[in-house]
């Protein structure tokens, strides 16, 4: 990754992050001379699962292994070079998968060990890794069975290419085993809402927080983009309906004097006299798109208590109330309020841009204010000024924007294009994470992540593009790291046709 300030870099995982995380960012931005760099590099032999260092199974599946599977895709990679790399760094990976608990969470690719980082899971990173290995299983299948990954058929196996054969067949059992126990532990607790950290081993809950943010936030995520990466199977949306009545219920709180809408956090169990913590992860910024992707992909979420029997329409009435939303409002009036609370984040600060946690001034949830700065009903402690140039915020404008066609969600994106663009960018090269956004004059960090290539300039370009075929929501789903994946079983050419047909119909 790239330290923007001494002109330099930082290895990270061992895997040239930054240039597999960007590469189909690249191609959708017809930076076709970067990508053949890029391209050429990882075809000559360049890229090396080998490093003699731990690195997270959970990272290197959301940006590498989810980045190559995207080129993969993308750039329709006739001589196989992102698939039989996807397939080397899968191979030095499956050893993080070879027991009966959660996965290994660290993967040492000398030794091909497998290593905790501590003694409790969490389950943002057991849960968000079935899109990119499934992905991988199914173009394996493929490729394999020459486009038909159902086929039992195997064919003349001698002229097959021997990388195909260096993974099993079922690549990603083990991805499916973890996710699956996951589930199972769901199920035990209200509308499957689980504590974030989980234990390695046995597979159970801890004591801590239920909440969206860091730790439990693409678990949610995923339980919404499985379903949708496989086509949307009958009964496979519960999972993520239950666990969105179960924030509905329990997490959702409006700042004091009808202010702003916020996702609070609550110790475990919750229950009728749970209080929440008045605070937000600029990373739970990312719930107004998913709940606007469910409404406009899924079909679902039209109203609250769809898959939770004991919501009943007056428990759903009096928590609207409460929250002081419309009586007919659904999970999309819940995205667009939420919205607006994320802009204000970036909107209300000195900077222009949002820092990596807000707290809220709540008369129904615990406020921790010391060495805070309030700006309204939302406040800022200084510890948690700082700002990553993270993509959760411009990911849902794109989202809410692709949904509803409201100007308001594109001027707000370029506003904070406009700040990063001021504040962030180095004259040298690159952008660098900002100190605090409580400052008039920002004092730079050198480091610029690879996920800013990868996805918040991926979806501000996302944002104001009204070309039809640029990812069709009903074609693609885009994994955590905004790599986006055709949805399987399906002919992602015909689908994107299909999708701009409709386009033109609707707008003639």
């Amino acid at each position: 990754e790239l330290s923007p300030l001494s002109k330099t870099g930082f290895n990270t995982f061992g895997v040239a992050l930054t240039a597999i995380d960007a590469l189909d960012t690249l191609l959708i931005m017809g930076l076709d001379a970067e990508f053949e760099t890029v391209r050429d590099w990882v075809k000559n032999g360049n890229l090396h699962f080998s490093s003699n260092s731990d690195s997270n199974v959970f990272e290197l599946t959301i940006r590498a292994l989810g980045g190559l599977m995207s080129a993969h895709h993308l750039s329709h990679d006739i001589d196989d070079v992102f698939l039989k790399t996807a397939t080397q760094l899968a191979a030095a990976m499956l050893p993080a998968f070879d027991r009966k608990g959660l996965h290994f969470t660290s993967i040492n690719f000398a030794t091909q060990q497998g290593t905790y980082q501590n003694a409790n899971g969490c389950i943002a990173e057991a849960g968000t890794l079935i899109l990119e290995w499934e992905a991988l299983e199914h173009s394996l299948k493929a490729r394999r069975y020459a486009g038909d990954p159902h086929s039992a058929a195997q064919g003349d196996e001698s002229r097959l290419p021997s990388w195909l054969s260096t993974v099993p067949l079922d690549v990603a059992s083990g991805a499916r085993f973890t996710l699956n126990r996951l589930h199972t532990l769901g199920e035990a607790y209200d509308y499957g809402l689980i504590p974030s950290a989980v234990s390695s081993e046995g597979v159970t809950a801890k004591h801590g927080l239920v909440k969206l943010g860091a730790t439990g936030d693409s678990y949610y995520e995923y339980l919404l983009k499985h379903w949708v990466h496989s086509n949307r199977p009958p009964g496979g949306e519960v999972g993520y309906l239950r666990a969105m009545d179960g924030v509905f219920m329990h997490l959702l709180s409006r700042a004091e004097s009808g202010g702003l809408l916020f996702l609070g956090e609550a110790s475990h169990p919750l229950g009728p006299d749970t209080r929440l913590d008045a605070k937000m992860d600029h990373l739970v910024c990312y719930l107004p798109g998913l709940l606007s992707l469910g409404v406009a992909v899924g079909k679902i979420g039209t109203l609250w208590g769809e898959a939770s029997p004991a919501m009943n329409r007056d428990a759903v009435q009096e928590r609207l109330l409460a929250l002081e939303l419309p009586s007919n409002s659904g999970h999309l009036a819940v995205a667009e309020e939420l919205m607006t609370t994320c802009i204000a984040m970036y909107d209300r600060m000195p900077l222009g841009l949002a820092p990596e946690i807000a707290i809220f001034a709540a008369a129904n949830a615990r406020v921790n204010s010391s060495s805070a700065t309030f700006f309204g009903d939302l406040g800022v402690k200084h510890s948690d000024a700082h700002n990553l140039l993270r993509p959760e915020t411009v990911e849902s404008l794109f989202l809410l924007y692709r949904a509803t066609g409201k100007q308001i969600y594109r001027d707000a994106g370029w506003r904070i294009w406009t700040k990063w663009e001021a504040h962030a960018r180095v004259a040298t090269g690159g952008y660098a994470d900002i100190n605090s956004v409580l400052s008039n004059e920002p004092d730079l960090r050198d480091k610029q992540e690879s996920f800013f290539l990868a996805e918040t300039l991926k979806y501000l370009f996302l944002l104001f593009t009204d070309d039809p075929s640029v990812f069709p929501l009903d074609c693609y789903v885009f994994n955590t790291e905004a790599h986006p994946l055709p949805i399987l079983g399906i002919d992602v050419r015909d689908c994107v046709a299909n999708s701009m047909r409709a386009v033109v119909g609707e707008s003639s």
